[in-house]
């Protein structure tokens, strides 16, 4: 009997035929009444060893929760797992040598055990060092595979290494983003400069009175903020840099220890903050001096003085001649009359970390309003009293929060003193508008040419990676483990997600894991709006005339949606059942989130752990292409046959791929491009009010050999004007999401589920009548109390996968329950504009400065999807587009106008404003 059992093991080396034969002699020996599945016999003995527990019972035809079907795979797992894959100080030396084989094998490197281990204990392998595992092997291995195999012999101890400290990358890789090459396609860099340029003249010129010549610069973590004024010191201006980062704090840059000490010198000292600005008022006009002196300058082209290859600030590099013994006292005669000398220039002061200005006291007053005080008394007695050209101008650079604080609204600013009750009346309240950091998005990732779109190499290409914020690009230069650590760390805030007992942070944090990957609108006017942004990793979009709402969103960024996917499925799930959805549930009783349609978010989802199960079973990361029946089937209840799956694809399609990492909020009927879009960042998009058919919708990548066997259309068979990719390519999936208690599946939905009815107006005509051939449908009913599962068909026959309820197999228990619960407890960007517009022009004396760093093309440029490319004047109400037209100044009576007469004069208005504009702005 040994014998004939140590025949018929298992190991990695067998083929599809041993294990087809093993799996026949198993359950004959099991005795049990049980039948091997038609797929018993397409595996060999790596991939079968590969499969976990819970994913063994499709080798069985039965349902999974047959009990004669958990017995036979729980003692089938117990058969091919001998030695449990655990390593411990007993293991032998043959079952260390099978471990690091197996490992090899499945992280698919071309590496060889080294001879002379063939005897390497269990306690010998686990006292290894994560660096000195590499002598097991002939060859170097990479640092990827080091570090995932030390995880997986000490999990335990990785686990409690990776906190906050050792998750964020070494100083040497965050220095390295300082100094790779400076990507700026949308001329950020030189809008920014020049805002400042018209804030410091609108100051100094008075037309309106500003409270002093300082904004902010805000936008989340590893946007470039840092880095974007770091370009502006070696091409604009001499910059006086501060970094108030805490001492011993991780990140880059580091606290500018010599500078902060010089300029604060002896606050406590100080009975008045009105004596200590004074103070710091000289001290700044010192160091204007100082800076023209020493500090290169900017304007010459090619500045030898001050190369790509040096990440500190000039005044960091020239911390001695600027700070060493620093009076003091005001300006002397000598240097006023030299400074009158000098040709109109203005000299910046950055204030890095500002937050930790609002900690810090004189006398009770925090130290930002000491400084903004400094800034102001500085430049009036450089402009009316010394009578020089040269001016100081500060910009406090932070994330978002400081928003209120740094930049507040006139009424709420603590040094406002009101001449009358009208707000536009204040009395020296104005403030500039905050520099919200675009043109950083994306600039690592080279969008696909819209005229002609490899859909082959789209399909297999790793640059959806690169999707994102300019800082992700230094994830690369880490290992797996660690940036994956770092991103989570980021997420959350600086800290572990908390369950729902934590008041405050834990549940912000965990509702950024969940908005990171599932597409929801956060109420601008909520605190959570900014927090958002400033704590993990939510993206800015712009904020309203008087800085007290903040438009934000969660951006197609392909590593951060991964981070969050790890965090999903801490646990078995766990973590997203007993922190991340009582955080939503909190933020959609609180008014944080748009309550809209629930069920839309349980649909998102549960399709995104579809596809996160069929990722895991391919071995691949979150996000990445797998077969679409693979993802149905994960929507299937467990004692479903996966041949439903199957059914469901149409024959033309067999082969398709998907790939869906997260959704986002589509602000306009997908084109063509957009569908391009999606398809290169592997997100699905959730369509906006007015698509009656779906409520998900993202794209297909058809096998080459599925298109063959259709017989591919070529361009020639329907040409299309807006098609800028070749049409037999293109296949799409439509979901449409109900929250019914009862089965709702009617013959109106029916009709509406067809691509060229749901997506009419969207696509050429022909290509809509091409994707009625090429399109997977799904119809999810996650409110339904009784679940099931079938493939019903339309009128003409095209398969429909119909789910009710959520006993998907994909969801483990605690997610189920938790998303029950969520069942049971619409602002877009167009409206947002308009409003803030409107408070523009309100505005009384008009200045330059008033429109901010960016015109609405720039803005629009700048965050892909989530925002049109272009006005949408018909989306806007009727009030919203009159109100528009008297501003615009539209002759005629623009009460008794039609929508569509309203909508041709704004625009041909605004067109007209915009030229006047734009040739004022030309040098």
């Amino acid at each position: 009997m040994e014998a004939a059992d140590q025949e018929c093991t298992i190991t990695d080396e067998s083929t599809a035929a041993a294990v087809s034969e093993y799996l026949h002699r198993f359950v004959a020996r099991a005795g049990v009444s049980v039948q091997l599945s038609e797929r018993a016999s397409k595996y060999d003995g790596f991939t079968l060893r590969l499969f976990r527990h819970d994913q063994l019972h499709f080798l069985f035809n039965g349902p999974r929760s047959d009990p004669h079907v958990q017995s036979i795979t729980q003692s089938l797992y117990d058969a091919l797992h001998p030695e449990g894959l655990v390593i411990t100080e007993q293991s032998t030396a043959g079952a260390v040598r099978q471990y690091l084989l197996r490992f090899i094998r499945s992280h698919d490197v071309p590496l060889t055990l080294h001879d002379a281990d063939s005897s390497m204990s269990g306690r010998i392998l686990l006292g290894l060092t994560s660096d000195t595992l590499r002598l097991v092997f002939n060859e170097r291995p990479p640092e990827e595979f080091l570090d995932a195999l030390y995880r997986d012999l000490h999990p335990d101890a990785v686990s409690a290494d990776l906190t906050a400290a050792s998750a964020y990358p070494e100083p040497a890789i965050l220095v390295e983003g300082f100094t790779e090459p400076f990507r700026d396609p949308s001329g950020c860099l030189k809008s920014i400069a020049n805002y400042i340029r018209r804030c410091s003249a609108s100051y100094r010129w008075q037309r309106r009175p500003f409270l002093s010549p300082y904004t902010s610069c805000v936008q989340s973590t590893l946007h470039g903020k840092s880095r974007t004024f770091r370009e502006l010191a070696r091409h604009y201006y001499r910059t006086v840099y501060f970094c108030f980062r805490p001492s011993g704090s991780t990140g880059y840059p580091k606290r500018t220890d010599q500078a902060i000490n010089t300029l604060l010198k002896g606050k406590d000292a100080y009975a008045s903050p009105g004596q200590f600005a004074k103070v710091l008022s000289y001290r700044l006009g010192q160091l204007v001096y100082r800076a023209l002196c020493h500090l290169p300058d900017p304007v010459l082209n090619d500045n030898p003085n001050d190369p790509e290859t040096v990440a500190e600030f000039p005044s960091e590099t020239c911390g001695p001649q600027l700070f060493d013994g620093l009076p003091s006292t005001n300006l002397n005669g000598d240097q006023v009359q030299d400074l009158r000398r000098r040709r109109p220039e203005i000299v910046l002061f950055v204030m890095d970390e500002a937050r930790q200005l609002l900690d810090q006291y004189v006398a009770g007053v925090d130290l930002f309003r000491c400084l903004r005080e400094a800034v102001r008394q500085c430049d009036n007695f450089l402009n009316k009293i010394a009578a020089v050209q040269v001016s100081i101008f500060a910009v406090f650079i932070d994330t978002s929060w400081p928003i209120p604080t740094f930049s507040p609204p006139g009424p709420l600013d603590s040094s406002a003193r009101p001449s009358s009750a009208i707000h536009d009346a204040m009395e020296c309240t104005d403030l500039f508008q905050p520099i919200v950091l675009r043109g950083s998005f994306d600039v690592h990732f080279a969008s696909s040419d819209g005229e002609d779109v490899d859909w082959n190499r789209l399909r297999v290409s790793d640059d959806w990676l690169k999707t994102g914020r300019a800082g992700l690009s230094l994830v690369g230069r880490l290992s797996e483990s660690k940036s994956l650590a770092f991103l989570k760390l980021k997420l959350m805030g600086g800290g572990p997600a908390e369950l729902k007992s934590d008041p405050g942070a834990g549940r912000l944090s965990n509702l950024a894991l969940f908005l990171s990957r599932v597409a929801a609108m956060v109420n601008p006017n909520h605190p959570f709006a900014s927090a958002l942004v400033a704590g993990c990793m939510g993206t800015m979009l712009d904020t309203d005339l008087d800085r007290k709402r903040c438009l934000m969103s969660y951006m197609p960024e392909a590593l951060v949606a991964f981070a969050a996917a790890n965090k999903w499925h801490e646990g078995v799930g766990h973590t997203f059942a007993d922190a991340i959805v009582p955080a939503v549930h909190d933020a959609l009783l609180s008014g944080a989130l748009d309550q809209g349609f629930v069920g839309e978010l349980v649909g998102q989802v549960l399709f995104l752990f579809a596809c996160d199960r069929a990722c895991d079973a391919a071995r691949k990361r979150s996000g990445s292409v797998v077969s679409v029946v693979d993802v149905l089937a994960q929507l299937l209840p467990s004692d479903t046959s996966d041949q439903l799956a199957e059914d469901a694809v149409p024959p033309g399609m067999r082969g398709a791929m998907l790939a869906c990492g997260q959704f986002v909020n589509l602000a306009y009927k997908p084109d063509l491009r957009a569908h391009v879009r999606l398809a290169e960042r592997h997100c699905f998009g959730v369509l906006p009010e007015g698509f009656p058919g779906w409520d998900l919708y993202g794209p297909v990548f058809l096998s080459p050999e599925s298109v063959d066997a259709q017989g591919g259309a070529s361009r020639d068979d329907h040409p299309m004007e807006d098609a800028p990719c070749p049409s037999e390519r293109i296949g799409v999936l439509g979901v449409q999401v109900k929250a019914c208690t009862d089965a709702a599946f009617s013959e109106k939905d029916k009709e509406e589920m067809l691509p060229s009815r749901a997506l009419d107006g969207c696509f050429h005509p022909a290509l809509l009548q091409t994707l009625d051939d090429r399109s997977v449908l799904v119809f999810m009913n996650v409110g339904s109390v009784r679940s099931s599962a079938e493939v019903t068909n339309l009128a003409d026959g095209r398969p429909v996968l119909r789910i009710e309820g959520l006993a998907s197999r994909c969801l483990p228990e605690s997610v189920r329950n938790a998303l029950r619960t969520l069942l049971e407890c619409h602002l877009n960007y167009e409206t947002f504009l308009s409003e803030k517009e409107a408070q523009q022009l309100a505005r009384q004396p008009r200045d330059d400065c008033d429109d901010g760093p960016f015109d609405e093309k720039a803005v629009r440029k700048a965050w892909p999807l989530v925002i049109r490319d272009d006005r949408d004047y018909d989306s806007l109400p009727l009030g919203t587009l009159q109100r528009m037209a008297r501003d615009f100044n539209i002759s005629g009576d623009v009460a008794e106008m039609t929508k569509a007469e309203l909508v041709d004069a704004i625009r041909l208005a605004k067109q007209s404003r915009d030229a006047v504009a734009d040739a004022a702005r030309l040098p």
